[in-house]
């Protein structure tokens, strides 16, 4: 339940920057891991205006920030580093970005 708080506590936190809308799909607690829908990736946006559509996902820096945030957050309770995975992203014509955040064993 405390991971799960931390989640939304670091979406709301991302989206009141403008960096865009997170949705949290589900959190494993089991496997240390999670999804996220992110809606409105300003760097998916940016790709889009000034490349236009994408081969692969773009969201590079919001993904490390995710991770980055996760293992800062949530490492310092589990004692795990993290790292995310995009599997979709909006640049690519996609409706949305969608990362996974897992733990490294």
């Amino acid at each position: 339940k405390q991971i799960y708080i931390l989640a939304q506590y670091y979406a709301d936190f991302v989206r009141i920057l403008g960096a865009g809308t997170i949705e949290i799909v589900d959190i494993d607690y089991r496997r240390l891991s999670s999804t996220f829908k992110i809606y409105d990736s300003w760097e998916a946006e940016a790709y889009l205006k000034s490349v236009g559509l994408a081969k692969e996902p773009v969201c590079h820096i919001l993904r490390g920030a995710i991770a980055g945030a996760v293992t800062y957050l949530v490492g310092e309770i589990v004692g795990k580093q993290f790292v995310a995975h995009e599997y979709s992203c909006k640049a690519t014509g996609a409706p949305y970005c969608e990362m996974r955040v897992e733990a490294v064993m």
